[in-house]
């Protein structure tokens, strides 16, 4: 099944299929994860996954908020310091 998504997306130009070959090998090679080592060993437990996603909004919107003021920066500058701040778009994305 996999295989046919594989060659229907390529004859489409798709990029973003889901059904992939090596996502289901992923799948089969690595399983379920089980993390009942770390946490015995090192004392580690996973954060609830809703202060996760919290924490990852926030980092994002930050992100794009730096971005914008590198932007701005970029913008009201020339010559070399104008070259720094545009070196530093990499990082955002």
């Amino acid at each position: 099944m996999a295989t046919i998504n594989e060659m229907a997306a390529k004859l489409t130009g798709r990029k973003d299929f889901k059904l992939r070959r090596d996502s289901i090998f992923s799948s089969e090679v690595l399983g379920p994860l089980d993390h009942s080592t770390i946490a015995d060993e090192l004392g580690w437990n996973p954060r609830p996954i809703q202060e996760t996603v919290k924490d990852a909004i926030a980092w994002f919107a930050q992100q794009k908020q730096a971005k914008s003021c590198i932007l701005c920066l970029v913008k009201h500058n020339s010559g070399h310091v104008r070259n720094h701040y545009e070196s530093q778009l990499h990082r955002f994305g």
